[in-house]
C-alpha cells in the first residue's frame, strides 16, 4: 500500500471493533486532529520565519501532541482526543491573543472551537458537547478581554503582523470549512444510503414517498398478479446441515430470483423461509402484469434446475400464481416493508402449497389472462382450502415453443 493510501486509511477509516454507530465520529475526530497539526505546521513556518522562535517550538510540540492524539483515537481514548485537543487549542489561543495582541487573528480559531465539539462527539454525549462548546465560546470571550489593552508582550511590526493575521484568517477559516464539508459530505452520504436501502427493501415509488412522508402509505389495485414459489423438498434436505450450507443455497436460488423479476419488470416482496413472493401490476400498474408473471415462472424454473443440477441436489421448485385485486401498502413504524393484501394473496399461497413440485399450478383467471399467449394443461378442479372446488391449471410453456 503507498503512503498516501496508509494515511487515507489511517484518517478516514475505522477500525473494526468501533461500533458502526459511532464510525463517523471517530473519523471526523481524525480528520479534526489532522487540521489541527497542520495548522500548527502552518503556524511553526510562520513563527520561526518572523523571529518568534519560541512560538515555533510550542507550534512543534503542539503539532506532535496533535498527530499522538490520533493515535490515542486509534487506541480507543476518543474522548480524551477530544478534551485534550480541544483544552489544547484554547490554551494556545488565549496565550497567543495576550502575547501578540486580537489583531494577530487567534480569535479565528474560535469559531472553529465552538464547532469541532459538536461534531466530533457521538450523539450519546450531549452534556460533553455542552460543555465544550461553552468553553470554546469562553475562550473566544478570554481572548478579547486580555488582548484589548494595547500593550503587547511581543511586538511586531505593522506588515508582520498583518501577515500573522492573514495566516491565522486563512487557518481558521479553512478548518472551519473543511470540518463543514466533511460532516456534510458525510450527511449527504449517510443520506443517499438511507435511499439505497429502502430502494433494495421495496419499490423505488414506494422509498420516495416514504422519504417524504412517514405516515402509513395503503393503495387499492383492480388487476395484480400474486406468485409464490417454494423449495419442495427444501426442509428435508436442511435438516442437519450446516447454517453456513442452508443459506448458501437460499442465497445463490433467491439471488437468482431477484434477477429475474428485475428482467421482467416484476416486484419481489418477500420471502418468507424458503418460500419467494412476488406480484407485478403494482406499485406501478401494468396492463400485461399477468403474462410477466406467467414468465417469471417459467424462467425460475429453467434457472432453479441450473442450480440442482451444479449443487447434485435432488429439489425441486413448486410455484402458484393467482390474478385479481388486492390492496398494497407500508404499515407499522418498525421493520416495516412493503405488502399486499386481499383473496388473490391467499389463493395464489394455496395454488402454490396445493401445486405439484417442479410445476406452476394456475387459477382460472390466469389462465384467462394469458389469452393464448402459453401452454397451459387443465388439471382439473380441486379442493381448495379456504376456497371450495376451484378449476385449476398447469402452466408449462409459451405459446409455440416445445419447451418452457
Amino acid at each position: 500500500m503507498s503512503l498516501l493510501g496508509s494515511l487515507r486509511r489511517w484518517l478516514l477509516e475505522a477500525p473494526d471493533e468501533v461500533p458502526w454507530r459511532e464510525r463517523k465520529w471517530f473519523v471526523v475526530r481524525n480528520v479534526t486532529l489532522a487540521l489541527g497539526a497542520i495548522a500548527h505546521v502552518a503556524l511553526f513556518v510562520l513563527f520561526a520565519a518572523v523571529g518568534v522562535p519560541w512560538l515555533a517550538a510550542y507550534a512543534a510540540l503542539a503539532f506532535a501532541l496533535m498527530v499522538g492524539l490520533i493515535v490515542a483515537n486509534w487506541r480507543g481514548y476518543r474522548t480524551l482526543t477530544v478534551v485534550i485537543g480541544t483544552l489544547e487549542a484554547n490554551i494556545h489561543n488565549v496565550a497567543c491573543s495576550l502575547l501578540l495582541g486580537f489583531d494577530s487573528g487567534f480569535y479565528y480559531y474560535g469559531f472553529t472551537l465552538a464547532v469541532v465539539p459538536l461534531v466530533a462527539f457521538e450523539t450519546d454525549r450531549r452534556g460533553l458537547k455542552a460543555l465544550f462548546v461553552a468553553i470554546g465560546l469562553a475562550g473566544f470571550a478570554v481572548e478579547q478581554a486580555v488582548a484589548l489593552p494595547p500593550e503587547r508582550l511581543v511586538i511586531l511590526s505593522p506588515a508582520v503582523l498583518s501577515v500573522v493575521h492573514a495566516t491565522n484568517a486563512a487557518i481558521g477559516i479553512g478548518m472551519t470549512v473543511g470540518i463543514a464539508y466533511y460532516v456534510v459530505r458525510e450527511a449527504l452520504r449517510a443520506e443517499a444510503e438511507v435511499e439505497s436501502l429502502l430502494h433494495n427493501i421495496m419499490p423505488a415509488p414506494v422509498a420516495d414517498r416514504l422519504l417524504a412522508d412517514d405516515r402509513a402509505i395503503a393503495e387499492g389495485f383492480d388487476g395484480v398478479t400474486v406468485l409464490f414459489a417454494d423449495l419442495a423438498g427444501f426442509t428435508t434436505w436442511s435438516a442437519g446441515r450446516p447454517p453456513a450450507e442452508v443459506v448458501d443455497l437460499l442465497n445463490d436460488v433467491f439471488s437468482r430470483f431477484d434477477a429475474l423479476t428485475d428482467r421482467h419488470g416484476v416486484e419481489k416482496i418477500k420471502t418468507i423461509g424458503d418460500a419467494y413472493m412476488a406480484a407485478c401490476g403494482l406499485p406501478a400498474r401494468s396492463p400485461d402484469h399477468v403474462a410477466r408473471v406467467a414468465d417469471l415462472a417459467l424462467d425460475m424454473l429453467a434457472e432453479a434446475e441450473k442450480v440442482w443440477a451444479a449443487r447434485g441436489l435432488d429439489l425441486e421448485v413448486r410455484i402458484g400464481i393467482h390474478t385479481g385485486p388486492a390492496v398494497a401498502g407500508v404499515i407499522g413504524t418498525r421493520r416495516f416493508l412493503y405488502d399486499l393484501w386481499g383473496d388473490v394473496v391467499n389463493t395464489a399461497s394455496r395454488m402454490e402449497s396445493q401445486g405439484l413440485p417442479g410445476a406452476i399450478q394456475v387459477t382460472d383467471a390466469v389462465r384467462a389472462g394469458l389469452a393464448g399467449r402459453f401452454r397451459l394443461d387443465e388439471r382439473g378442479t380441486i379442493d381448495v382450502k379456504g376456497k371450495g372446488p376451484m378449476r385449476t391449471w398447469l402452466l408449462r410453456g409459451r405459446a409455440g415453443s416445445m419447451a418452457p
